[in-house]
């Protein structure tokens, strides 16, 4: 009997499925999903490894044997594993790095070798030291401690490798070593670790110390998968010690930080369950949807219903119903900041059966979530993006709520869409799949237009009130008239209305801080970050510079180092500025800001939208995380302070991406009895998007975008593929994606393939230096090839063996182009 085993272990040389033979006294044990124990190397030193499958014949002469099944559980089934496969495929990710994604962190067993020291006499050690630094300072830790891993013994040192060493002790008796299986712990504590620099450059720091520290880039990189994680969870998941995190605290890498660790229920359970009467739209959307769950039918619908329009209820309904058929669902919506309101409005109907799945919880409570999904006890999952790898093995129904979001896309490997995965499951486990948004993306609409989703419609707020009343203010016009507040008249007077009559305002900028950049008056000096090639962003609470690519920080600047003149101004507005422009304005106003650098604690999202929903501030500021989803009834008002930061982006989505923001957050307004305004400040405001979006007018702004899109050829006409090299050699960089993109087109043009694929020049990515590190680019323009697919994971191959120094990514269909 042969296996396919993929190993546990985070390297380009080990990523692909090895075939080993199942002794036969487990051949009636082993299962898809099983953690196994294999030799692997020349050495044969174990590794972990997952079963992915089973083959008929081997792929090599000579197999190994697995060596033991680790416990009698499998992590995920034939479903989950063909999903695996399928992203390695879709993604050109790591397979280790899509098993991390599947599966909750803690899953793994940790196998450490541990050293003992038996020759205890100071001058017997000297004599196999003296000539070897190394072997003095392990004999030295070893005195202290008697007994370490190999692991905590590399780190104390800083050294990769210390075998050498440690198998000359072993040779002459001065150490005993043996294998130690490592359990976790479940260590309750008030201390908390997070990334102080941006997820890009968290990255380019653990390509630049990984061979040097190896425990730091492994802390770095859990980091980079959650907001935050407790120091005990962070340490027990990297097999390090306290002093590996400080030095990272010491570089400024992270942030280690006191926070009260709430015991509390993941799910908020009401006695009642509230009950509403459907509205026609509802009832019909409702019927169709249903039909294809009761019949297994494997459809996927497109909900497109205007903010307000009671999508939420029909979500509800469909999990009801997908429960009462003996099915699980999985309930997604866009941001971590809607989970608790979701699970709030989701809990009031199925209590303890619903599951929470995001990365703001703890690894405990992730893991133990993941068992009672797992186990069939939770029915129903809300989570954010990484809830779409729940494991329900009955799954029916999985919901995307405001589908069109881009965070629905990873950014770090595996770099994953959301909806991709959700159509894979859905066909392949006979689901039902609904995306819902009053602001669906292009790709999902064409497709409805096209018959391949069912296109629903809900036109008309609940209980018919209103659409809010939107009017758009010339800013230029306001400048001319003297004002030069970051509000217009317009909007401060509407403000003003509504602080009388104690309904609240929410103010929308999608920039956080309080300027966009410092410049000299006297001779144009802008201060740039040193490491990156864009100016640093002033932030007034800390009195400081900061790049919010690599988080660079440096003191504020009062006189230009250039020339000497104190004529220095900030320039732009952050939402630190609207905050003090309100204080000024509106002393007695209550204001509350929600931006990345306010909800940087855990549960930091929910208390302040929960301080706002009980009334206790009457105006909420923020950025993007408050331009979706989110249901006040007392909101009257909305203000949408600079709708211009986000059109004139270099992004061919830039105008999607606007509409979508505006249409949104306009939306927030007069969801109750209370009817909306919104006021939509820009200096330009003749652009047909502000106007589509002032109208609410989504089939206008379809039919021309969808004709700009086929003109280009941009999606959804094709795919796009990003290849980025970086390297802290600007030559290097350019020229190992030089090499890349000739050995592509060769092998393409040697399969005749050269008229389906688009291979565009090699470039400088548009932010061509992050934390000094120079960045190069190419895009591939295609319709999606299998046989193309396999020539680029041919030539990747061949060329991450010759990288060197530099770091090879490729993303499809990214998000963002810089």
């Amino acid at each position: 009997m042969i296996c396919e085993v993929v190993i546990n272990n985070i390297s380009r040389f080990t990523d692909s499925l090895f075939h080993y033979l199942v002794p036969e006294d487990l051949e009636s044990k082993i299962k898809v999903g099983m953690r196994i124990k294999v030799p692997f190397g020349k050495g044969n030193k174990s590794y972990e490894g997952y079963v992915m499958g089973f083959a008929n014949k081997a792929d090599t002469p000579n197999l190994k044997e697995i060596i033991q099944i680790i416990e009698d559980f499998s992590y995920f089934d034939e479903n989950m594993a063909s999903l695996i496969k399928y992203l390695h495929h879709r993604y050109f990710s790591l397979y280790s790095d899509i098993i991390k994604a599947v599966l909750p962190r803690g899953v793994s067993a940790r196998y450490e070798m541990v050293a003992t020291l038996i020759e205890k006499d100071p001058e017997v050690l000297k004599s196999h030291t003296k000539n070897s630094l190394i072997r003095e300072q392990i004999a030295e830790l070893l005195l202290r401690n008697r007994e370490m891993s190999y692991t905590d013994i590399s780190s104390e040192l800083g050294r990769k490798n210390i075998m050498p060493s440690m198998k000359y002790f072993l040779s002459k008796g001065i150490v005993e070593v043996k294998e130690v299986k490592i359990q976790r712990m479940d260590d309750k504590t008030k201390t908390f670790v997070s990334l102080n620099v941006s997820v890009p450059e968290a990255f380019e720091i653990i390509d630049r110390i990984s061979k040097r520290a190896k425990k730091r880039a492994l802390v770095l990189e859990i980091l980079t998968e959650v907001d935050s994680i407790s120091m005990s969870d962070l340490l027990e998941e990297a097999d390090t010690g306290r002093e590996t995190v400080n030095a990272l605290f010491k570089d400024g890498y992270v942030d280690i930080y006191q926070a009260e660790v709430l015991d509390e229920k993941l799910c908020i359970i009401d006695e009642d369950k509230p009950h509403y009467h459907l509205t026609d739209e509802q009832t019909r959307a409702y019927d169709a949807i249903r039909e294809s769950i009761d019949n297994d039918l494997s459809k996927t619908f497109l909900i497109r219903g205007v903010t307000g329009s009671g999508k939420t209820e029909v979500y509800l309904r469909l999990i009801d119903r997908c429960i009462e058929s003996g099915k699980q669902a999985i309930f997604l919506v866009p941001e971590i900041a809607l989970t608790p309101q979701m699970v709030r409005q989701v809990s009031c109907y199925f209590g303890d059966q619903v599951a929470v799945m995001h990365s703001m919880l703890t690894l405990r409570e992730r893991y133990d979530e993941w068992k009672r999904i797992k186990k069939g006890i939770a029915r129903v999952v809300v989570g954010a993006r990484s809830a779409i790898f729940s494991p329900c093995e009955d799954l029916g129904l999985i919901i995307i709520d405001e589908e069109h979001e881009s965070t629905y896309k990873s950014e770090t490997s595996p770099r994953y869409h959301t909806l991709e995965v959700a159509r894979y499951r859905a066909k392949f486990e006979n689901a039902t799949l609904v995306l819902a948004s009053a602001t669906p993306s292009l790709e999902s609409f064409k497709l409805a237009k096209d018959g391949v989703y069912e296109l629903l419609e809900m036109k008309n707020r609940i209980n018919s009130s209103p659409l809010p009343e939107v009017e758009i203010v010339d800013m230029r016009e306001e400048l001319t008239e003297g004002n030069r507040s970051v509000f217009s008249n317009v909007l401060k007077s509407e403000i003003a209305k509504n602080l009388k009559d104690k309904k609240q305002t929410m103010l929308f900028l999608n920039k956080r801080g309080f300027s966009s950049f410092v410049s000299c008056r006297s001779c144009g000096y802008v201060a740039e970050c040193p490491n990156c090639n864009i100016p640093l962003n002033y932030h007034k609470v800390s009195e400081s510079l900061i790049c919010h690519f690599c988080d660079y920080k440096e003191p504020k600047k009062t006189v230009c180092p250039k020339c000497g003149s104190t004529h220095i101004r900030h320039f732009g507005i952050g939402t630190q500025k609207v905050c003090d422009e309100i204080s000024s304005l509106f002393p007695e106003a209550r204001v509350l800001r929600m931006d990345a650098d306010t909800t940087l604690s855990p549960h930091s999202h929910e208390v302040i939208l929960d301080r706002f929903r009980k009334g206790e501030a009457d105006i909420l500021v923020g950025t993007q995380m408050i331009a979706k989803g989110l249901d006040f009834e007392n909101v009257t008002l909305v203000g949408v302070v600079a709708a211009d930061i986000s059109l004139f982006m270099n992004d061919f989505r830039a105008g999607e991406k606007t509409f979508s923001l505006i249409t949104q957050v306009v939306g927030r307004a007069g969801r109750g009895k209370y009817p909306g305004r919104a006021v939509i400040q820009t200096y330009d405001p003749d652009n047909q998007i502000l106007d589509f979006s002032k109208n609410q007018d989504y089939e206008g702004f379809y039919e021309e975008e969808i004709s700009l899109r086929s003109l280009m050829w941009y999606p959804p006409y094709c795919e796009i593929i990003n290849i980025n090299s970086s390297s802290e050699s600007d030559y290097q960089a350019r020229k190992t994606l030089l090499k890349l993109r000739d050995e592509l087109i060769k092998e393409l043009s040697l399969c005749k393939l050269n008229s389906q694929v688009t291979v565009m020049s090699v470039t400088k990515a548009p932010m061509h230096r992050v934390n000094s590190r120079y960045r190069y680019r190419f895009i591939i323009k295609m319709k999606y090839s299998k046989t193309v697919y396999n020539i680029i994971h041919k030539v990747l191959e061949s060329q991450y063996k010759t990288a060197g120094n530099s770091t090879l990514t490729v993303d499809v269909n990214p998000i963002n182009m810089y």
